[in-house]
């Protein structure tokens, strides 16, 4: 990881942080941030120093930001203290997180309005490969920073970490679909569920495996844990080093214990086979359900109701959802996926799966 100090000395947030000017940035200045997002700049642009050039002007008060990471070579540039308070989310976050630019590819094109087929965000891939390469560059650095700053402030990655996108779910941030947006637009296998679990193993030294999917090697049983749901990766050997034939790897398997690195597979997730054999926890990564929660993305069961008990018309059902809020077994969506429509509607949570 490198990281390069350009500080936007120009920028008003950055006066107004030096000259302590209101509570807001006393108090994160003195508290430090109790938690990270994650944005990418919506804009084909993979220069962090174009940006850097914009905002460090004593005009520029639309915004300011921790740092802008570099899409043609990963490089961090860090643009604030991390303790200064930065308005990067137009939301509550500002008082909250840390926010962090990634830069997308020159190799893609977003759509006018006027264009055909244009939504807010949508773009067209001028070369796959470089344009998905220039994104594995900023992610994996993007890793590395985050992992960095949850050690500093004592943050749980799991929980303090967010995108702009997920910020606008939780009530703090601004209506925004980045960083995922990008990700899915691209054909990446990134996630949020999956950076934070990429996150929480570079705390633990491990390496990510840069799919984003969270399959990762994990060092040891702090992530691996007894009843957990598991998958076996592809060059898994049993613990006696003896390779684990096709049909136990195309299986996921619950965990029966753990000792060290080592983890006794059990019982099959369907219940119809047991093989209690023991394999090196590097090569198991969590297969848990997703969980419910707001700004978790479901899909709705066939068979689901409005919570109301009135029927739910199928285009609903059709699509994906982002959560807004719970209470209990009332969810309430809000979003649909493709940022097409937006109905506000409460749903059992039995009929919701969640699938990011």
């Amino acid at each position: 990881m490198e990281i390069k100090q350009a500080y936007l000395t120009k920028n008003p947030y950055y006066v107004r942080n030096v000259n302590r000017v209101d509570n807001r940035y006393v108090i994160f200045q003195t508290r430090g941030p109790i938690g990270l997002m994650l944005h990418s700049v919506g804009c084909a642009q993979p220069s962090a120093m174009v940006f850097i050039s914009t905002w460090n002007q004593s005009t520029y008060e639309r915004a300011c930001i921790h740092a802008f990471i570099d899409a043609n070579t990963g490089v961090i540039h860090q643009t604030m203290p991390w303790n200064y308070r930065a308005p990067h989310c137009a939301g509550d976050g500002n008082n909250t997180h840390i926010g962090v630019e990634m830069c997308e590819s020159k190799y893609i094109r977003y759509l006018e309005k006027t264009e055909p087929g244009y939504v807010p965000g949508k773009f067209v891939i001028l070369d796959k490969a470089k344009a998905q390469a220039d994104c594995k560059r900023a992610y994996q650095s993007a890793v590395e920073l985050f992992a960095m700053l949850c050690k500093k402030y004592k943050l749980d990655p799991m929980d303090d970490i967010c995108s702009h996108k997920e910020g606008y779910y939780k009530g703090i941030a601004s209506s925004h679909g980045d960083p995922e947006h990008y990700w899915t637009g691209l054909g990446m296998a990134y996630t949020m569920n999956g950076f934070r679990n990429d996150v929480n193993a570079a705390m633990n030294g491990s390496s990510s495996s840069g799919s984003g999917d969270g399959a990762q090697t994990v060092p040891v049983s702090n992530q691996i844990k007894a009843g957990m749901l598991v998958r076996i990766s592809v060059d898994a050997t049993y613990y006696t080093g003896k390779p684990v034939p096709d049909w136990v790897r195309a299986v996921k398997w619950y965990v029966r214990s753990v000792i060290g690195d080592r983890a006794v597979i059990d019982k099959s997730e369907d219940g119809t086979m047991s093989i209690f054999s023991a394999i090196n926890v590097k090569y198991l990564t969590d297969a848990s359900p997703l969980q419910i929660h707001p700004g978790a993305l479901v899909k709705i069961d066939s068979a689901a109701t409005y919570y109301s008990g009135k029927a739910m018309p199928n285009w609903v059902k059709a699509l994906r959802w982002y959560v807004k809020s719970m209470d209990g077994d009332r969810v309430v969506i809000d979003k649909s996926e493709d940022g097409s429509a937006s109905i506000m509607s409460a749903v059992h949570k039995k009929y919701l799966t969640a699938v990011q």
